[in-house]
């Protein structure tokens, strides 16, 4: 029998300090990941251009994300609960991640004409053209994936933020700026995009090199097998992750246009700064739950998955409710042609609130040992969302793209709420979980149906209700801080702040 112990403050506090740095990293990369799709759709001067970077960029996330292998989550675990064999655990998941993006970029290199012909239409010679400047920054981008993930592994969150959630993505807003200013075209768009992996790739690695692994590699034979089986079929639900957070966008293009798929890609990337916010939780979740399973604690576990929950909730559903109302006011923003994306935002924002609500239950699962049982349930949800594009996109376009989206993005997040209530006995449901989701629906849900019923909504518009049901959203969730341990979040808020000062 497994042994239980008392959830302690001191691990809410831990996750609080890991969860204000990603969560500060999160807001500025989210503005920045927003800004640069703005930059995109601003700087070329048609739809169909912004669809050919966009469908580039799809292709690029896709390839260098299955390149790590499932290190990002199994680097993480394996070096939280057996750091003495770090160097051995790098060496396992960095070479044959490095040399695989290798034969992967070549052969996309090499592909590009016949990928560009299959999925641009009258648009392939711009998608051709990208895609080749594109593809020389897949090693970079594997690298610098797996070489902050053995930081998270140690327990800092601070190589993550700074490389990968505010230099990288300011570093593209900045250079598609100029882009913009120059009149590029989609070729200098993309590398404009894509060089700043390349760019990220020196910090991360002195950074890594500043900090050398601990131990030797002479138990490399040892920790290599135990590493690879969790990380194999971790690298095939990576392959299943990484297709449906990016293949509606290539499928989209196939099955209509690269115009549509920009307005797809528009619509689905409003949600950009909500889902950086669930992975900063759930990236300063994991290896605390790893490390509290390895111990016994399941308490603890139990109480930091609860916690987690309250807070991503009560960070993303005033966002999320507000795209909803006004979804189609909200794309204006990206410039004429745009808002008829509203409907499928709606769709897609309304089954981010259910996935929210379910919190960081992935990661714990998978931080329990249950890679296969992910792979089953990613392998399902590809399965769904593939079918469902294929079907519904002919029939409806992107509204049918966001329904295959949210039939799959349900399926990837209820079948982990079961399996961990029968695997371990707990679920994120709690106290926290009830009163962020009801100060949000009463803060702003409400207040808005209500303006938009009786008001002629436009952007400016839109920016005043989000400002004014933000601010009573904070107002009201403040007086139940303690049901949401915020006191946890401001004591870590404070502590930074001495430290920064002594510093």
């Amino acid at each position: 029998m497994a042994v239980t112990t008392a959830p302690a403050s001191g691990s809410r506090g831990g996750l609080a300090k890991a969860g204000l740095i990603g969560l500060a990293g999160s807001i500025i990369n989210g503005a920045a990941a927003f800004g640069v799709v703005v930059a995109i759709t601003r700087g070329l001067d048609s739809t169909a251009a912004s669809g050919a970077v966009f469908t580039t960029m799809a292709v690029f996330n896709i390839a260098f994300i299955v390149c790590t292998l499932g290190a990002e989550v199994a680097v993480v675990r394996a070096v939280a609960r057996n750091d003495t064999n770090e160097r051995s655990i790098v060496n396992a998941a960095l070479w044959p991640s490095l040399a695989f993006s290798i034969v992967v970029a070549v052969a996309l290199a090499a592909a590009r004409g016949t990928i560009a012909s299959a999925i641009g239409g009258e648009h392939h010679n711009d998608l051709t053209a990208a895609l080749l400047v594109a593809v020389p920054f897949i090693p970079f981008a594997t690298a610098t994936s797996v070489l902050t993930a053995v930081t998270r592994g140690r327990g800092t969150m601070m190589p993550t933020v700074m490389i990968e959630r505010i230099s990288r993505p300011s570093t593209q807003l900045i250079l598609l700026g100029f882009a913009a200013v120059l009149d590029a075209g989609p070729t200098i768009t993309t590398l404009a995009w894509t060089v700043t992996f390349g760019i990220a790739a020196l910090p991360a690695a002195a950074w890594f090199a500043k900090t050398k692994p601990v131990g030797d590699d002479r138990n490399h034979a040892h920790v290599a097998p135990n590493y690879w089986r969790f990380a194999a079929p971790q690298a095939l639900t990576t392959v299943f992750q990484v297709l449906l957070r990016w293949a509606d966008i290539v499928l989209v293009a196939a099955l209509t246009d690269t115009a549509t798929a920009a307005v797809y890609t528009a619509a689905s990337r409003m949600l950009l700064t909500g889902n950086f916010l669930n992975l900063a939780i759930v990236q300063s979740i994991s290896p605390m739950i790893s490390n509290a399973l390895a111990r016994g604690a399941s308490d603890e576990a139990s109480d930091l998955l609860k916690t987690g929950t309250g807070w991503l909730v009560a960070a993303v559903w005033p966002g999320y409710l507000l795209l909803i109302v006004f979804g189609g006011v909200a794309l204006d923003l990206f410039g004429a042609g745009y808002a008829v994306g509203g409907t499928a935002l709606a769709i897609l924002a309304a089954a981010m609130l259910i996935a929210s609500a379910v919190g960081p239950i992935e990661a714990v699962l998978l931080m329990s040992g249950g890679s296969l049982t992910s792979l089953g349930n990613n392998a399902a949800a590809v399965l769904v969302n593939v079918v469902a594009n294929v079907v519904l996109v002919p029939k409806m376009g992107i509204e049918g793209a966001a329904i295959a989206w949210a039939l799959g993005l349900l399926i990837t997040n209820i079948a982990p709420l079961i399996q961990v209530r029968q695997r371990l006995g707990f679920d994120p449901s709690g106290r926290g979980l009830t009163v962020a989701a009801t100060v949000a629906v009463i803060t702003v849900l409400l207040p808005s149906l209500v303006i938009r019923q009786v008001l002629d909504v436009g952007l400016l518009d839109l920016v005043i209700v989000a400002a004014v049901t933000g601010a009573l959203h904070v107002v009201v969730l403040s007086r139940s801080r303690a049901v949401l341990h915020l006191d946890e979040l401001v004591g870590a808020l404070r502590s930074g702040n001495r430290q920064s000062k002594a510093s």
